[in-house]
């Protein structure tokens, strides 16, 4: 199965799927002593000791609201350290075609100062099935504009306005689905009430690039102002732990608006446009 096969993308990196990396012989033919694991999936031979591998993990879903871009640098230099003493690295997810892929193709991207396309379309002619979610490709072309020196503290303004137009771009698309759906449906049932609620606080809880804003919020209620009134009241009735400033790890503090005017006056403007 393609799934399956441990793809070699250039001398010493490799790509493949979760069963891929369970793969023994494959892993001593190529000369693999690394595995980066791109997924919550366990690292299987981990305790393998004729193999001596060592692992590094990043326990992420293959989801719109994902944050892989924060680590592509740490990546870049986990793989050229690798390569560079002569030793295999191997990427994997558990399919092998979108997280995984994300991580070799930023690598080949900077490596190589290709687009997003040009390194998709070489990875393509190895591993046809790859294709990374809608996401992670916008974070790609995020990190070839940045000419692959990405902010990951948040100091840099432009970083900022980057991940939070990335964001605003999956938000309307996500709420706009559910509208669309919420409207086909001629008779509101409780049943299909609960169902559009459920998908919007999912979109409006879960960080995307780790920033959640008081956007989400506001054109929630646009898109829904003339809907069933229970749901509007729904969304009414955020909380303020709702409105987070930090763009990554580091950064998880809850903040009232007023921090927000104060201090990051791009996000305004940007909400405002």
């Amino acid at each position: 199965m393609l799934l399956n096969k441990v793809s070699k993308i250039l001398d010493n990196l490799y790509l493949t799927n979760m069963k891929g990396a369970q793969n023994i012989d494959e892993i001593k033919k190529k000369g693999i002593k690394h595995i980066l694991n791109i997924s919550f999936k366990p690292n299987y031979l981990k305790d393998n000791e004729t193999l001596s591998l060592s692992y590094t993990n990043l326990r992420v879903e293959d989801l719109y609201y994902s944050n892989l871009i924060e680590s592509f640098e740490e990546f870049y230099e986990l793989i050229e350290k690798t390569r560079n003493e002569n030793n295999g690295i191997l990427v994997h997810c558990q399919a092998g075609c979108s997280r995984s892929a994300t991580v070799v193709l930023a690598y080949l991207m900077k490596k190589n100062n290709l687009t997003k396309q040009e390194a998709l379309d070489y990875v393509r002619s190895i591993r046809p099935l790859v294709g990374p979610n809608h996401s992670f490709f916008q974070q790609l072309e995020m990190w070839f504009q940045m000419d692959y020196m990405l902010d990951t503290k948040g100091n840099d303004t432009n970083s900022q306005q980057f991940l939070f137009l990335i964001q605003i771009d999956q938000i309307n698309k996500q709420l706009k689905e559910i509208k669309e759906e919420y409207e086909k449906k001629t008779e509101k049932d409780p049943n299909v009430i609960f169902g559009s609620l459920s998908k919007i606080v999912q979109i409006c809880t879960n960080p995307i690039l780790g920033l959640i804003s008081e956007y989400q919020k506001d054109k929630l209620i646009t898109l829904f102002d003339n809907q069933d009134p229970r749901v509007l009241e729904a969304m009414n009735n955020f909380e303020k732990s709702f409105i987070e400033i930090g763009l990554f790890k580091n950064s998880n503090l809850y903040r009232e608006n007023d921090f927000i005017k104060n201090t990051i006056p791009n996000f305004l403007k940007l909400i405002e446009n």
